[in-house]
């Protein structure tokens, strides 16, 4: 009998009293017993994370580190469309586009519309580009003859203004609300496929930003691609106001310059037409055109003032970066990682011996 309640932890619950020598022998008895399917079930395992370490596709990864110094103005409405397309609401007394945001630039449709466009070489020595959607397409043929059908389809569509095939920044800029943007499949699967490639690590005002792909060079060059874009974005995002407003400024500057300068020949063909005439109603007209000369000079000064300040708020207001880990092709993949993919594999080895013990002793 007592060798039976060594057979299993149900039998050996059933004691009056139990021993760590109990548990010990119970465990013993279930090895013993299972060592052949313990044998079997590792071998498996092994075999399994073999052929699954081999099979893994060789990815590279590169790494550039960027510090963004930005300004610090109080918010106010017209950064309405930069917050639609960050997707977030600024609170007052935070940067423009603080480094919480560059997360949501970088997932933004409008930014990998842009991204998944731009050609770049496959290698050091190629004088051919691609894209990243010709990239990460199928099969080009078909996507090229998809996209073009798809385009057609969908300009006769935004002929409405209903629908747009695509869509750029400036479109997000133009402070209007863009038509629904119709996206075809293949590009949407793009969009997906770069986003998971691209990650981005932020800590204060320090950016990181990674790229995996699955050539060294590619992974490099396409890095720097998504650097100088994403800084391009945050760049525009921030003096977006302030651009606006000298763009205003200068229309402004030119019109009161123009009316200035109308205003003086006048003042001054009239002075040239009276000059001997004493009668009052002609002294009147004199002053009046002196008067709407000095008015005019005033405008087109206050407007030039105006003009210049707008200029130094975008300057104060313009991002400032420093790279501080400047892009490198990298030597080595990250995947497949041997100490990751070993410890997996003994993990999993592990469970698989503890469930055979406990489904055993039961």
């Amino acid at each position: 009998m007592e060798d039976k309640q060594m057979n299993s932890f149900k039998d050996l619950f059933t004691k009056d009293e139990i021993f760590i020598s109990d548990f010990y022998r119970v465990i013993r008895h279930v090895l013993l017993s299972s060592l052949k399917l313990i044998l079997s079930i590792t071998i498996i395992i092994l075999t399994i994370s073999v052929i699954y370490f081999y099979n893994i596709p060789v990815e590279y990864e590169s790494k550039s580190i960027v510090y963004i110094e930005t300004a610090n103005p109080t918010p106010s409405s017209g950064n309405i469309m930069k917050d639609m397309l960050l997707g977030e609401v600024r609170s007052s007394g935070t940067s423009s586009v603080s480094p919480d945001k560059y997360k949501a630039i970088l997932s933004s449709k409008v930014f990998l519309n842009e991204l998944i466009d731009i050609k770049f070489p496959l290698n050091q020595n190629s004088k051919d580009s691609v894209s990243l959607f010709d990239y990460f397409s199928n099969s080009k043929k078909e996507v090229k003859e998809f996209s073009q059908e798809a385009l057609k389809v969908n300009k006769s569509k935004s002929a409405n203004s209903s629908t747009l095939a695509s869509i750029d920044k400036e479109i997000v800029f133009s402070n209007q609300i863009p038509p629904i943007v119709e996206f075809d499949d293949s590009r949407l699967n793009v969009f997906s496929i770069v986003e998971k490639r691209v990650k981005l690590e932020i800590k204060d005002n320090a950016v990181t930003v990674l790229v995996k792909m699955p050539k060294p060079f590619l992974s490099a060059i396409v890095g720097k691609v998504v650097l100088e874009r994403l800084l391009i974005y945050i760049s525009e995002l921030a003096t977006h106001k302030q651009n606006r407003n000298i763009d205003y400024l200068s229309n402004q500057m030119y019109d009161a310059e123009l009316n200035y300068k109308l205003a003086q020949r006048k003042y001054a063909g009239y002075k040239d037409n009276s000059l001997g005439v004493i009668f009052e109603s002609s002294q009147i007209n004199n002053q009046i055109l002196n008067n709407n000369m000095t008015v005019t000079f005033n405008i087109y000064n206050q407007v030039a003032v105006q003009l210049e300040q707008a200029k130094l708020e975008l300057k104060k207001e313009t991002p400032i970066f420093s790279i501080l880990d400047p892009i490198t092709i990298p030597s080595t993949p990250i995947e497949p990682n041997l100490i990751k993919h070993i410890t997996i594999t003994i993990g999993a080895i592990i469970t698989a011996f503890f469930l055979i013990i406990l489904y055993k002793s039961l």
